[in-house]
Formats: C-alpha cells, sequence, structure tokens
C-alpha cells in the first residue's frame, strides 16, 4: 500500500501493474475440467476413445478390453501419480514447443479408483483398515482431502483438457417443506462426507441420461442441473443448451461435442 501511495497522481492502475481486464470464462477445450458421470455402461469410456491418438487415458480398472485407447494403466495411488510425473516430464521437455503437447485430453476412467487408491494411500500409510481409524479422529478425513485436493492441483498445469469418468446413483429426497413428500435425483456415485468439494473444482459436471421405449435405448447428456439431475457448467458454450441428444454414433456424438470448444 506504500508503494502505491507514493506513485503520485495521473497514474493508472495498468501502470502500477494491477490488472483491471475482466477475466472471462474459458471456452477452450484444453482449460477445461470436467467430470463425465452416467450409470455404468453407459458408454462414457467409448465416447471419449473417439478422440483417438489425441486422449490419453489413465486406466484405472480392468475393464478396457473391448475399447482401443492410448495411455496407461495405474492399479494404485503410487502408479498414477508417476504417469502424471512422466506428463509433467513430457510437458517441460519442450519438444513439442511452448504452446504445445502431444494429447489434448487426459482422461482418468473410472474416477472412483481415483477416490479409492486415495483411500488406500492414507490407510497403508496409517496401517488402518480405514481412513477414520487412521491416526485419530479426523486426521485420516483430513488427509485424504489434502491429497486428492494436492493431486488437481497437480494436473491443473497440464495443458489438455482433464476428464474424470463417474458413475451415478439415484438418491430419495424429501422436498424442503414436506419432509413426507420424496423425489428421486441422479447424483455422483461418490461419498457425501469426503468428496464434496471434488464437483466443486471442476469446471463441468455432464450427467448422461439413459431412457428406454421398449428396447430402444435413447441417450443424452445433461449439461445444467435440475431437481432430478446433478450437473453443471461453465465454459459457455456449454450453458447455452440444458442438454445434447446422443445419438448411436459414438464418433459423430465426440466430433459434435468436440467441436463446441476452442
Amino acid at each position: 500500500m506504500a508503494e502505491i501511495a507514493t506513485v503520485g497522481k495521473g497514474m493508472s492502475l495498468e501502470q502500477i501493474g494491477i490488472n483491471m481486464t475482466p477475466q472471462e470464462p474459458s471456452n477452450k477445450w484444453i482449460d477445461q475440467k470436467t467430470i463425465l458421470a452416467g450409470p455404468p455402461k453407459v458408454g462414457k469410456s467409448t465416447f471419449l476413445a473417439q478422440a483417438g491418438n489425441k486422449a490419453y487415458f489413465i486406466r484405472m480398472a480392468r475393464e478396457f478390453n473391448n475399447i482401443a485407447t492410448y495411455g496407461a494403466d495405474a492399479r494404485d495411488y503410487d502408479e498414477l501419480k508417476r504417469e502424471i510425473e512422466k506428463l509433467h516430464k513430457v510437458h517441460q521437455s519442450g519438444l513439442w514447443g511452448t504452446e504445445q503437447f502431444p494429447v489434448e485430453t487426459i482422461v482418468v476412467d473410472p474416477g472412483d479408483k481415483l477416490l479409492q487408491f486415495i483411500a488406500d494411500k492414507v490407510c497403508d500409510d496409517a496401517k488402518a483398515d480405514s481412513i477414520y481409524e487412521a491416526g485419530g479422529y479426523g486426521v485420516g478425513q483430513n488427509k485424504y482431502k489434502r491429497i486428492l485436493k494436492s493431486f488437481l492441483s497437480d494436473i491443473e498445469h497440464l495443458p489438455a483438457h482433464k476428464i474424470f469418468c463417474f458413475h451415478t446413483k439415484n438418491q430419495e429426497l424429501s422436498e424442503p417443506n414436506n419432509e413426507t413428500k420424496k423425489y428421486h435425483r441422479w447424483i455422483l456415485d461418490v461419498s457425501e462426507k469426503l468428496d464434496a468439494e471434488f464437483p466443486k473444482r471442476v469446471d463441468n459436471t455432464l450427467n448422461i441420461m439413459v431412457g428406454y421405449a421398449g428396447t430402444m435405448q435413447s441417450r443424452i447428456m445433461v449439461t445444467q442441473g435440475t431437481k432430478y439431475v446433478e450437473a453443471g457448467a461453465k465454459a459457455p458454450c456449454l450453458k447455452k443448451v440444458a442438454q445434447i441428444l446422443w445419438t448411436n454414433d459414438d464418433k459423430d456424438n465426440y466430433t459434435k461435442f468436440r467441436a463446441l470448444f476452442t
């Protein structure tokens, strides 16, 4: 404050290093962190695999036998960290130029394994069976949250769209003013106690809904949340639409979705 006071009259805020340019929400693909959620076997991984070698999958479960993906396997938190460190080394090497990166998307799939690996890490370090028993009251939970926050901060600097695949579950809720009146909402299948902050640390939460007319399946990507569906998006291109219809052509679905971003 003392330095600002001695600048003198006639100086603009920009001249003394204060940026007064408004920061607009980004529509760039590589600036996004997204949760892609939906019921099991709805086609989340197949959809993202349509990016070919532009998507780098960190495969965290043995369920990719029928999908061709580029990337690496990670079966615990240490392996996951090593894969992220490799990507940082690629980025820092400068081999692809200052503004380039060999892939445009990093897919963590399935995301629930990420959370499980962190919980296992906390338990292993404390030699405990549960994070609720790791080091005393609240210690394990706090360490879990710190590791998750650190991981998200770590991948933040990689110039690629970070996508986490999650399953959804159906939750019964009560009307705010009528406890006896119930309704159901599709939400992320994560721990309400441990992971409540996780969706807040991403830019977009996209929920794939499935409906049937007889044996005919219909899929919709919900981009804006409703009373019955947990979703939401900060990317301007997704805020313009409440939902995006998915056809049976996964390649076409992905191409149209990718084209929304710059």
